[in-house]
């Protein structure tokens, strides 16, 4: 029980650190928290076109929307692949749906830009919970998957 205890009191510790790095380094924050949006965005992406098309979501890899074929791994990165491929897809060169990018980098901003404002407190680590579940049913409520 006494390990719980210091244990407990080590991450009261390292949290408080890190509350105190964000008011140090505000930039470097927000662009932490910027990407880890991003991915956030990326992932419900990914689950919400799968639930939305039944394709299941632990059978395959991410794959094109056209040709089906799968995506490397350094083209799923959430904003720069998309950049990177201008708006197209790598396989067969169609266009991509700019839902995807716009989840991403709302997602990003709605994580970075409270951090860099506020720092990390505690209202901030409430908001990125309530603009998480927003995501969600945003996205959710607005994506369509495109037409083949």
């Amino acid at each position: 029980m006494k390990i719980f205890y210091i244990w407990i009191e080590n991450m009261y510790q390292f949290f408080n650190d890190l509350r105190e790095m964000s008011f140090l380094y505000p930039i470097s924050f927000s662009i932490y928290f910027f990407l880890m949006g991003s991915c956030i965005g990326s992932l419900l992406n990914f689950l919400i076109y799968r639930m939305k098309t039944s394709a299941g979501v632990l059978t395959l890899r991410s794959g094109c929307d056209y040709c089906h074929t799968p995506i490397p791994i350094w083209y799923n990165v959430p904003v720069a692949g998309y950049l990177i491929l201008r708006g197209k897809t790598a396989c067969c060169s169609k266009r991509l749906d700019k839902s995807h990018l716009y989840l991403e980098v709302v997602n990003g901003m709605l994580y970075g830009v409270p951090v860099l404002i506020w720092g990390l407190s505690n209202n901030v680590l409430l908001y990125f919970c309530i603009s998480t579940i927003v995501s969600i049913l945003i996205s959710w409520v607005f994506f369509q998957p495109q037409k083949k």
